[in-house]
């Protein structure tokens, strides 16, 4: 792809600092080649992650904030590393050289089309269960749980497989086409879904493995992350001087990691419902509409909420069981014949046994208030209804509603906190945006955050510096050559060369000095 030099050339403000004086001096480079493909999709999504967790959650400090966004950066070099080294170089270790360019295309295509790929799958999922309403009815020929009646003719059947016609052959005539349809479309389903199963895995599914940031020693034995992309020769024959035994341990190892990640082993079970449904019956389909939840991040949200304070939830529906448990022993010691819940419950349990009555209670007593059917007690039967209705049907649900309730505000307050952090904050120099817009020698906050303090231009700058101070030390500027000491210390000195409250590209402007006192007095805890 071409890339124009606005896209290419970054540039990063960085404070040096000899043990005399302090000054800001920009640095310029090129963005490292494995940062240039692939940057669309779910690398996008990763970014907007990464920036929002280092940016205000737990009211974190400055320093913390650059060391987390240096140590979860690592992420992105990561799949870039995937995509342009590690399967380019898989696909030569097997023979498969003269293939590579259309391998690589293609995972860059599927990589990129996640979205598209997951609405054609979920569309099919649709239309089959929508068939499978229009067509289902117990109403069977044949001793068989249920079959499917195709609408709009009077004698074509399907059996319970969705395939095998049923009836005499003069009902089955004109009636084949319709036992392709099942067939057809979970085909359609199996390939689709393979296509963004592979599709998630070269995206998300790469975030999600490569969450914890990696480590190399180098320097002073500190810890940081060397993009091993430079020194691809090195890379190779390390590989190619490993034995079969060694080989065979290295892949076990990833193939265990990635069956850890929880989207893998559901993955697996959607798979196997989708083969269940080609070869058993269609019905299986109907477990794949929840695949609408992994989709969408309103929905995920919903399962957050009883996810993030599921203890609380639980040990309340547990007291309430108790609770209800002692008001059934109380009804079968004194009320066992007097009591029903509604009009039918005699249906359904008998209160002749503890069992029963506990039955009872359970299945009807969070719904609805035990009523006395005769010889009510003047004092003693409002009294114990009064009861059950507070404790039960008020307080218990009102419990489980305001944990609820509480979460979804705990997570609207830190999503506005995070809003309100990346849209009038510089993230680098934690400077207010009013000091950039109302400045008349800049072009504004915008431009300021997108390219002279553009988070992501100083993890390009790490790598870069990194892979100077590696691989050709004497190329580096006696400005680099200062970052570069800083880097090979580890990324919790970072933040030592990051300017704070202050940035050279407003020095001059004395006007906007007073314009940014507000910014800076809500900000002295940062240091």
């Amino acid at each position: 792809p071409q890339y124009y030099l606005e896209q290419m050339l970054m540039q990063c403000e960085v404070k040096l600092n000899n043990g005399h004086h302090e000054r800001n001096e920009r640095v310029f480079f090129l963005k490292p080649w494995f940062f240039t493909l692939g940057e669309t999709g779910s690398a996008v999504e990763m970014k907007r992650q990464i920036r929002d967790s280092c940016v205000v959650i737990g009211e974190k400090r400055h320093d913390k904030r650059i060391i987390d966004l240096m140590q979860k950066s690592a992420q992105l070099w990561k799949i870039s590393e995937f995509h342009n080294v590690r399967m380019p170089n898989f696909l030569r270790n097997f023979g498969f050289e003269e293939h590579e360019k259309h391998v690589v295309q293609m995972t860059h295509f599927l990589r990129g089309h996640f979205d598209e790929l997951w609405i054609i799958t979920y569309c099919v999922v649709l239309v089959i269960n929508g068939l499978l309403i229009s067509w289902g009815t117990t109403d069977t020929v044949r001793d068989e749980f249920f079959e499917f009646r195709i609408l709009g003719t009077a004698t074509c059947r399907l059996g319970f497989d969705g395939i095998q016609l049923i009836g005499s052959e003069e009902e089955k005539r004109g009636c084949y086409p319709y036992s392709l349809v099942f067939r057809l479309l979970s085909f359609f389903h199996l390939g689709f879904a393979t296509l963004m199963v592979v599709s998630w895995g070269l995206s998300n599914g790469l975030a999600n493995y490569y969450e914890e940031p990696p480590t190399t020693n180098v320097g002073n034995g500190k810890a940081t992350a060397i993009p091993v992309g430079f020194a691809l020769d090195k890379m190779r024959l390390q590989q190619n001087n490993e034995s079969f035994v060694q080989k065979l341990k290295r892949y076990t190892t990833l193939t265990r990691r990635a069956l850890g990640l929880s989207m893998i082993k559901y993955y697996v079970v959607y798979g196997s419902f989708a083969i269940l449904a080609a070869v058993h019956t269609p019905m299986w389909n109907a477990f794949h509409l929840v695949d609408i939840i992994t989709y969408s991040s309103h929905l995920k949200d919903i399962l957050l909420v009883t996810n993030r304070h599921y203890l609380r939830l639980l040990a309340t529906v547990f007291m309430g069981l108790i609770f209800v448990y002692g008001f059934a022993v109380i009804i079968f010691v004194f009320f066992s014949d007097q009591i029903v819940y509604n009009v039918d419950d005699d249906l359904v349990f008998m209160c002749d046994t503890l069992w029963g009555c506990v039955q009872r209670a359970v299945d009807l007593g969070f719904r609805n208030t035990p009523v006395f059917t005769r010889d009510p007690v003047p004092v003693i039967t409002p009294l114990f209804n009064l009861l059950y209705f507070l404790t039960i049907n008020t307080i218990l649900v009102s419990i489980i509603t305001g944990i609820i309730i509480d979460t979804f505000a705990e997570m609207r307050e830190t999503r506005d906190q995070v809003l309100e952090e990346v849209t009038t904050k510089c993230v680098i120099c934690r400077k207010g945006h009013h000091a950039f817009d109302q400045s008349r020698n800049h072009k504004g906050f915008i431009h300021h955050i997108t390219v002279e303090h553009s988070i992501w231009a100083y993890v390009y700058l790490k790598y870069h510096i990194l892979a100077k101070a590696n691989y050709s030390p004497e190329t580096l500027s006696n400005v680099e050559l200062f970052v570069a000491k800083v880097l090979l210390e580890g990324d919790s000195k970072l933040w030592r060369i990051i300017p704070l409250h202050e940035t050279m590209h407003l020095k001059d402007d004395s006007k906007n000095k007073g314009n940014d006192d507000d910014s800076n007095s809500s900000d002295e805890d940062d240091e």
